[in-house]
């Protein structure tokens, strides 16, 4: 992830533009990054039309002021019989702060400790290092859940938060220190080498955390899900790659069907075995490390052999580690390949020609620099 200043203002204030056109879009939360567990990105705008986004111009008195770089997506909670709604915002200053959508004013402002300066690490490119990856809303406990990075006088540390929407007070029992929870369970995390970059999900009561590294590659780190209780913090579950590296990457982080969860990992580093790197895994809520072939997949150098031969026997089951499906999916092919795989059975209907075309996959949106928001 570049550690860049694009054009903040409008790239947020597009951003912005499916909360901010009407009245009526204002009954539409964002509690989760792209607005669903599948990560969609399906927003629906009943009064945003064709003739009105003619008209869409910036409001020049909405310009509330945030400190830090923000990387995570703002996300959108209107309380139920509320007649407004409030923005939450995550940024590298690790500071959560809500924002009435309507007027721009700040309602509440949380600093969950000092971020950590990259020059304390051995690696890395944004500058300081502190919320990166797009928190998550829980309705059931009215509160915003994200992980921050702090500087602490033994070193970095990774903190899973929990503070209340109402004013931004933490919840009883939170923050969860992640290596310490970890360690109470015989497991080595490396708070150092770790970052937090793709978003959190929520599925049967836990929250979810994806791990990478950070940019360089340096130290011991490898990709990691940690599931937190939402009732009981103490309640920790847990899974990782077996191999160094293999860090989930990306901005979506974790996406949902509402029975498991589905993550990517990246390459992993000094193995001679295929030891989860670039894989697609689905974990189920307890994260137990299960070796069903419907359970993961993957494609690196360490498997293109095997793939060879899923490819070439359509009609025979495929070997472990080719698919979630009794099928050969696309899916399985290098994510170098810059499309998005499905298999046969779930390829999309042909396109519409008046449709346009999109080449490529965008997984998130830019980072976008310190200074105020606004909105069209």
């Amino acid at each position: 992830m570049p550690d860049s200043n694009p054009p903040w203002r409008t790239k947020l204030g597009i951003l912005l533009l499916g909360l901010a056109v009407s009245g009526s879009a204002h009954r539409q939360s964002v509690l989760t990054y792209h607005g669903s567990a599948d990560r969609s990105g399906n927003f629906i705008i009943p009064g945003l039309t064709w003739e009105r986004a003619r008209n869409i111009h910036l409001d020049p008195s909405f310009h509330p002021q945030i400190a830090g770089h923000l990387y995570a997506q703002p996300l959108y909670w209107r309380p139920s019989g509320s007649p407004a709604g409030q923005l939450l915002v995550a940024t590298e200053d690790n500071d959560v702060q809500a924002i009435d959508a309507g007027s721009g004013g700040e309602i509440w402002r949380r600093s969950l400790g000092r971020p950590v300066p990259l020059s304390s690490l051995d690696c890395g490119n944004i500058d300081p290092l502190g919320i990166t990856g797009t928190p998550v809303i829980d309705e059931a406990t009215q509160a915003i859940n994200g992980d921050a990075m702090v500087a602490d006088v033994a070193g970095p540390r990774h903190r899973v938060f929990a503070v209340s929407l109402k004013d931004g007070s933490p919840l009883p029992g939170w923050p969860v220190e992640v290596a310490e929870a970890l360690a109470a369970r015989g497991e080595r995390f490396n708070a150092r080498d770790q970052n937090q970059r793709g978003a959190l999900a929520i599925l049967d009561g836990r929250v979810y955390v994806p791990y990478g590294g950070h940019y360089g590659d340096c130290g011991d780190y490898r990709g990691w899900v940690v599931g937190i209780s939402l009732r009981d913090p103490r309640d920790v579950v847990s899974w990782s790659t077996r191999g160094r590296g293999g860090g989930i990457w990306a901005p979506g982080g974790i996406a949902s069907d509402g029975r498991s969860l589905f993550v990517a990992t990246g390459n992993t580093i000094g193995v001679s075995t295929w030891s989860d790197g670039e894989a697609v895994f689905r974990l189920a809520p307890d994260l137990r490390r299960r070796e069903q072939p419907q359970d993961f997949c993957y494609s690196n150098r360490l498997a293109r052999a095997r793939l060879a031969r899923c490819r070439s026997r359509r009609d025979q089951p495929p070997p472990v580690g080719c698919a979630f499906r009794p099928r050969c999916p696309a899916a399985c092919l290098s994510a170098r390949q810059g499309r998005p795989g499905l298999s046969p059975r779930s390829q999309p209907p042909r396109r519409d020609r008046r449709q346009p075309r999109v080449r490529g996959c965008r997984v998130a949106p830019d980072p976008y620099g310190a200074g105020s928001l606004s909105r069209r």
